[in-house]
């Protein structure tokens, strides 16, 4: 997955390599073995601030007064996380279970 600031991000066949344009630096966080030492050193200190910077961010935006409403924060998942497999579907509609649960669409 390339991503780069406001643009959408690009996904990358297996073993491409990202072509960089001036001024960006490649931050590997998930190649081990197949991307520079440099990279794969700018990701591990990327994932180590990761959470320090979220908290951050977050306390900036509640002494700003700034909130999100809970109900609306829903994670976007680029691939499903391992183990989870994707729902079956119907025209589109997620079904969550065969025994008509909570949110079956049938």
């Amino acid at each position: 997955m390339l991503v780069r600031g406001d643009r959408a991000p690009e996904r990358l066949a297996s073993g491409t390599a990202p072509s960089l344009e001036t001024g960006e630096t490649l931050v590997a966080v998930d190649l081990d073995g197949r991307a520079p030492a440099d990279a794969l050193a700018r990701g591990a200190r990327a994932r180590e601030g990761f959470a320090a910077a979220l908290v951050r961010i977050g306390a900036e935006r509640l002494t700003a007064g700034e909130a999100d409403d809970l109900a609306r924060l829903v994670p976007e998942y680029v691939t499903l996380p391992r183990g989870v497999r994707a729902a079956p579907t119907d025209a589109g509609v997620a079904i969550e279970g065969a025994r008509g649960g909570a949110g079956t669409s049938r």
